[in-house]
């Protein structure tokens, strides 16, 4: 058997041929000691850190990456040019940079500023030029869209830099590569492609430059589209990073060698590898290769039924233009319907009937308080449940009648997802399936009528969500008022208005979610004395109808339209309504929801403004970024934020997760609220490392240092010490 190196990045995808055995028989192989090895002979003999002399303010920068990169390193371009202030005052302060300060730095802080710079600058290039416009010839080698696109975007594109001319081939080659011994640098310049090193979200900074070219380098060692070994087929796969510089990374080959020898046998087999690095000619592939069949080896972890195309990420060959890899999205809806019919065959009336209750099937109504109607059987009772749930609400706009459209009960019967779709209302459902739609290939675009989306839930994290959905490709048209529908050939069109006036948009298919309305029709309440309107059932706090002897939960009693929220309610009124004086009230304090997006959105309690307008400055805010949850740094989940509204004595107010698992990482900190414990009792809990819970217990810590500061004895030793602020 005969090792096969590939190597694949936006350039060229290359492939070579060995000739020795890789292995003759399979030895133990932990990918952990291979990333150890290259970390410590990449990284640079200890020394003690000098002083941060830098004095340079990238938090311009810092605010773009924040803004405009996702978690994934995917960067909107179309955000960042409509919104590119931040930068270009970046690139202004670049360029006025006083060269006598910059030669006071130490070696650690003069790299950080040119990769700063080196990335930054790459992403001016790019939203100077965007759209990006390709020309015939160069689309012949590169994707439309590829930076290559640009004319003398390495070489020729000039910008200032400490008051002088340079180019972005100038500042990696010249400067980086020549004047600094650090093959790190190659895991950190971004030259926006999907085959380059992501952008990391935060600047580079001299004082943890360690810290962060180290992580950048798991990161891409830990991408099986740049970096994996299979053992079982005795393939390398690289990418192209380690050929075109393959002097600077010759340490990194070294250790590989160290680490192949845990894995394979002979030893000599990297003598194949060291070959490979050092042939500089371009190879292209040729059509009787049998690429597709080795490139598909490369995706780790894929759900291979659901591809139907496999391509190299980013790759400028012709043979295989760059293009994402698509899944096959009628086989997941396929499976989406498997699993809700699963779930109904699982609760079956002969269920019920089991427990000795009854099941009737037919439309109810009734004819007076203590009679009710189904079909043509007359049931006479004494006590009564309404508890028949909501529809989809179709509001009256000209046309929609005449439009086939789908609403959050028929979308999952689609067995062939349409191309484009038009989301009306920007609710927990809209967001959701538009989520979920656009990462399956359609093309979404939500039309809300308000200027909030998810307007129950807090601002500050939706607002994050909404960056990270348009980062993604939906787009959202807020305060756009939907006026009328009509078609043209096999296209939806939809006359809108906002702002800047009227136009029309148009896709494939329409999606209505702007909200539900409780299923009332035809039960003749008004006979049983029982009280309702378009909102639903009035009801006291036992869940007791105007009808005293007739309770209602679940869809029909307003406001909150969830299912757990409905078995809640459901309890109560069964309780109340077998007893002969109701006993269980409701209390809607501690209600809690999750928006199922991803990452997904939490909520309990009082948004901030909520808090602030009921309690004012008896508000106190405990926030925790997940970049700095070490389990979310692991598994590239670290866009999310944790927020914590408490009053003065650390008692929660209000709890608002965004982030990965977010449904689940809130219920610790609700059951601490809905027992009436203070946040803080969380902090004296041990949880495990590494793991999400870090995204509640730090915030509770830093809950419990300020209630600490409030306490008498606290406050009696800080007189006795004057001077200091915290003890």
């Amino acid at each position: 058997m005969f090792p096969e190196i590939v190597g694949v990045n936006e350039h060229r995808v290359c492939t070579q041929k060995g000739v020795i055995n890789m292995f003759e028989k399979h030895k133990s192989y932990i990918p952990a000691v291979i990333l150890m090895l290259i970390l410590k002979l990449l990284s640079p003999t200890s020394q003690a850190e000098q002083a941060n002399t830098s004095g340079f303010d990238f938090s311009a920068y810092d605010s773009v990456l924040k803004t405009f990169v996702n978690e994934k390193a995917m960067v909107n371009y179309r955000m960042l040019k409509a919104q590119r202030r931040r930068l270009d005052a970046f690139v202004a302060a670049l360029g006025k940079l006083p060269r006598r300060t910059y030669e006071k730095w130490d070696d650690k802080h003069k790299i950080a500023f040119w990769l700063n710079a080196y990335n930054g600058l790459t992403l001016k290039a790019i939203i100077d030029n965007y759209p990006i416009k390709s020309s015939f010839l160069r689309s012949r080698f590169w994707p439309k869209n590829s930076i290559r696109q640009i004319p003398g975007v390495w070489k020729k594109l000039k910008f200032t830099v400490m008051g002088s001319q340079v180019t972005l081939w100038h500042i990696e080659h010249e400067i980086l590569r020549k004047k600094f011994d650090e093959p790190r640098i190659h895991m950190a310049m971004v030259c926006a492609a999907m085959g380059c090193p992501p952008l990391r979200g935060e600047p580079y900074e001299g004082g943890k430059l360690d810290e962060q070219l180290d992580d950048q380098t798991r990161r891409f060692l830990a991408d099986s589209g740049k970096f994996k070994i299979d053992s079982r087929k005795g393939t390398v796969h690289l990418s192209e990073i380690f050929k075109c510089f393959a002097e600077d990374l010759l340490s990194m080959v070294e250790s590989l060698d160290v680490g192949l020898r845990l894995m394979f046998h002979p030893p000599e087999a990297m003598s194949e590898l060291r070959r490979w690095l050092g042939d500089r000619h371009n190879y292209r592939p040729q059509s009787g290769d049998d690429l597709g069949a080795r490139l598909k080896s490369a995706f780790v972890g894929a759900f291979e039924e659901g591809f139907s195309k496999v391509v190299a990420i980013g790759s400028d060959s012709p043979d295989l233009p760059g293009a994402p890899v698509e899944l096959n999205a009628d086989k997941v809806m396929a499976h989406v319907r498997a699993v809700v019919q699963a779930d109904a065959d699982g609760h079956p009336p002969e269920t019920l009937e089991a427990e000795g209750i009854d099941v009737l099937f037919g439309a109810g109504r009734f004819l007076d308080a203590n009679n009710l109607m189904v079909g043509e059987r007359e049931i006479s009772s004494n006590k009564f449940i309404i508890c028949t749930g909501s529809h989809p609400f179709v509001p009256p706009i000209p046309g929609l009648e005449e439009i086939p459209y789908l609403t959050n009960e028929r979308i999952f019967d689609v067995e062939t997802l349409p191309k484009s779709m038009i989301v009306l209302g920007a609710g927990p459902i809209g967001i959701e399936l538009s989520a979920a739609l656009n990462r399956l290939g359609v093309k979404m675009t939500v039309v809300q009528r308000s200027a909030a989306v998810l307007k129950r839930d807090d601002p500050e994290l939706v607002g994050r969500l909404v960056e990270i959905l348009r980062a993604e490709g939906v787009e959202l048209l807020t305060e756009t008022r939907t006026t009328g529908f009509s078609r043209r050939d096999n296209r939806i069109i939809a006359d809108i208005e906002d702002k800047q006036g009227r136009r029309q948009i148009e896709a494939e298919s329409v999606l209505i979610s702007v909200g539900r309305r409780p299923n009332l029709e035809g039960l003749d309440l008004q006979r049983a004395g029982v009280e309702f309107d378009s909102a639903g059932i009035k009801v006291d706090k036992n869940l007791r109808t105007t009808a005293k002897n007739i309770y209602a939960c679940g869809d029909v009693v307003p406001p909150y339209l969830f299912t757990h929220i409905a078995e809640y309610e459901a309890i109560i009124a069964a309780t109340n309504a077998s007893l002969p004086v109701p006993i269980k009230k409701t209390n809607y304090d501690n209600v809690l929801w999750a928006t199922y997006t991803d990452p997904e959105l939490a909520h309990a309690g009082l948004t901030e403004q909520q808090a602030r307008d009921r309690y004012g400055d008896a508000v106190r805010i405990y926030r925790w970024e997940h970049r700095d949850v070490d389990r979310a740094k692991t598994d590239l989940a670290s866009n999310g934020l944790s927020k914590f509204i408490c009053d003065t004595k650390g008692r929660l107010l209000g709890i608002h997760i965004l982030g990965h698992g977010a449904a689940e990482l809130m219920h610790e900190a609700q059951v601490v609220k809905s027992l009436g414990l203070p946040f803080t009792r969380i902090a004296s809990i041990i949880h495990a490392y590494p793991s999400y819970s870090d995204a509640v217990r730090q915030p509770a810590k830093r809950c419990y240092l300020d209630v600490l500061q409030n306490r008498f004895f606290i406050k009696l030793l800080k007189k006795l010490k004057p001077g200091k602020d915290r003890v």
